[in-house]
């Protein structure tokens, strides 16, 4: 949460200058938010919040269940430090997405590309 945070209040990678582009004037954050819907506003952000602080770890626990039996050691609780190693790999991947600002129809796009490659060939 907090590198999502950072991540959303502060410039890209350090600079100060892109808030001047053009994306920037045209963002989603650059509309004036009108009096009248500030508390339906606010209440939608907190839902997005506990959104996110409710799904990622249940996100996070079929990565690791899926990896660990599917892969690796063929238990979904192989012990803290494997666990823990996934966890930061995971974290990591998607606080990239984050701090570097990749579309994410992007990232759709070559997962589903992805999954469509394993349901062609391995799946039969």
């Amino acid at each position: 949460v907090p590198v999502g945070v950072a991540a959303t209040l502060c410039p890209p990678l350090g600079d100060p200058a892109s808030l001047e582009s053009a994306a920037a004037r045209n963002s989603f954050l650059s509309v004036r938010q009108p009096p009248s819907l500030a508390t339906p506003l606010l209440v939608a952000r907190f839902a997005v919040v506990l959104q996110c602080v409710t799904v990622y770890p249940v996100l996070v626990y079929a990565i690791r269940t899926q990896t660990f039996c599917a892969l690796v050691y063929r238990d979904p609780y192989p012990g803290a430090l494997p666990v823990l190693g996934l966890n930061a790999i995971v974290l990591c991947a998607t606080a990239a997405v984050s701090i570097f600002g990749l579309h994410i129809a992007d990232v759709l796009r070559f997962t589903g590309a992805f999954a469509a490659l394993v349901m062609v060939y391995a799946v039969p």
